[in-house]
């Protein structure tokens, strides 16, 4: 089965890659990564029209590849959380 990994942060790509190494070790994987994402949620303050455009963007490239499945590893900050 071959997964597609989308990442916004480069340091969350070993630590995922290692589980599904210990766990799934015959899933084939693949990486994507827009490491902006978590920047410009920071410098907007929201998720923007143009942010959910590139999820989209993502999400069709993905399916464009011929994954079996697409897992999106996210960890946008929310700014201003309580």
């Amino acid at each position: 089965m071959r997964i597609t990994l989308v990442h916004a942060l480069k340091h969350s790509i070993a630590p995922i890659e290692a589980s599904f190494a210990r766990l799934w070790p015959d899933a084939r994987l693949m990486n994507l990564l827009d490491d902006s994402l978590s920047a410009d949620l920071a410098r907007d303050g929201r998720l923007t029209d143009a942010m959910t455009g590139r999820f989209l963007s993502l999400g069709r490239y993905v399916a464009s590849t011929g994954a079996d499945a697409g897992v999106k590893f996210a960890e946008l900050s929310r700014p201003n959380r309580a």
